[in-house]
């Protein structure tokens, strides 16, 4: 085999086998800043619907969208 084409084989196999690490070590990156950006993020206090007292029900069924 020619020089070249060894040296082609020999990259498209790289990248066939460091592809997929490559990807999935992005993917890991980008959970572990978007988890980080929503721990930071204040969560907005909202009322379980179960827990809804009748006063809650009225203004819910008038201020509907």
């Amino acid at each position: 085999m020619s020089p070249e084409m060894v040296l082609v084989v020999g990259l498209i196999s790289i990248y066939m086998l460091l592809g997929p690490v490559v990807l999935l070590g992005l993917y890991i990156l980008f959970d572990r800043i978007e988890k980080q950006k929503t721990l930071m993020t204040p969560k907005t206090e909202t009322k379980d619907p179960a827990l809804w007292t009748s006063d809650d029900v009225r203004y819910y069924l008038d201020h509907r969208h």
